[in-house]
């Protein structure tokens, strides 16, 4: 039984998890399909503005700043 316990709890588990899928872990609610993140939904344009904002920066300090925008603009929902 001891045998027992380990190989079947690996075999069940595993074959959960894959059947449920993200479903299945803490803390989202069952049933509940997460959204699509923002920056999945821009345009290739939108996102090499992003990009190249931050790697045009020449010193640290131009670079925080426009991650700082770049950050804000995104979780607002706005491409620019």
């Amino acid at each position: 039984m001891l045998l027992d316990t380990p190989v079947v709890r690996s075999v069940l588990v595993t074959a959960l998890t894959l059947d449920v899928g993200r479903w299945m872990w803490w803390p989202n609610r069952m049933g509940r399909i997460p959204q699509e993140p923002f920056w999945n939904t821009l345009s290739y344009s939108n996102k090499s503005w992003h990009v190249l904002q931050l790697t045009g920066a020449k010193t640290a300090e131009t670079r925080a700043r426009r991650l700082d925008k770049s950050i804000t603009l995104l979780a607002s929902g706005k491409a620019r």
